[in-house]
């Protein structure tokens, strides 16, 4: 409930400053970026599936990363624990 209001307060300060510059910047947004409708494989001029097989690759090792950082965590505050525990 503390960062309720400094949230809603700068999500609205966000919008309208988004609103703001919107028109000053998209023109000269758009004329950088005209790629007209093309994916990320048409612009690195590669296959599909590579893209594909390299967003899943990565996607898997973050998430083993993760389990092993979060797996570590655990062990350690069972550690600290049974450390507590023995010297009291």
């Amino acid at each position: 409930m503390d960062y309720l209001i400094p949230g809603v307060l700068g999500f609205l300060f966000g919008g309208v400053l988004f609103g703001y510059s919107y028109q000053g910047f998209f023109l000269k947004i758009s004329t950088y970026a005209s790629y007209g409708n093309k994916t990320l494989a048409d612009l690195w001029h590669i296959n599909h599936w590579i893209l594909i097989a390299l967003f899943v690759t990565f996607t898997l090792i973050f998430y083993v990363g993760s389990k092993i950082t979060e797996s570590k965590s655990k062990h350690e505050d069972l550690t600290q624990q049974q450390l507590h525990q023995v010297s009291q």
